[in-house]
């Protein structure tokens, strides 16, 4: 097969599928919580939503009914957002700060486009997760009181 032919092969082979997200986070881990709405601040549902890290992972969430997603289970870093749905422009977002141990909710606002522009709602603001509950520790012999 002529090196050419392998190249092109090689160019054409899908993108690895993205990793799944989980609706909990750690404390050595974030996510985001996010609600998509359009120009009109309509909530949209079935966008797409990808989190690519700067090391080449990527991962995805879907919006609900709802227009919501959460998207756990991230290494913090930043990363680059982008907002998919057929019939919308994709939006952008090619720095959001994912911290451990902590939500991110919204994003800074994207500059004006023309058409149905997809957005992340609210400010960049962070909630840290309650704190992990640890179970007592029982003494050998001794029956713990409530």
């Amino acid at each position: 097969m002529p090196a050419a032919a392998i190249l092109l092969c090689l160019l054409l082979q899908s993108a690895p599928e993205p990793l799944p997200v989980r609706p909990v986070i750690s404390q050595t881990e974030g996510g985001l919580k996010a609600e998509v709405r359009d120009r009109q601040g309509t909530p949209v549902p079935g966008v797409r939503v990808l989190l690519r890290h700067l090391d080449g992972r990527t991962w995805a969430a879907t919006t609900n009914a709802q227009g919501q997603c959460q998207a756990g289970g991230l290494s913090p870093g930043e990363y680059r957002v982008e907002l998919r749905k057929e019939g919308h422009p994709s939006a952008v977002y090619p720095r959001l700060l994912i911290r451990a141990n902590a939500w991110l909710l919204g994003a800074p606002p994207l500059p004006e486009l023309r058409g149905p522009r997809l957005r992340l709602a609210g400010l960049p603001t962070y909630e840290e997760a309650p704190a992990p509950i640890v179970p007592l520790r029982r003494e050998p012999g001794k029956i713990p009181m409530h």
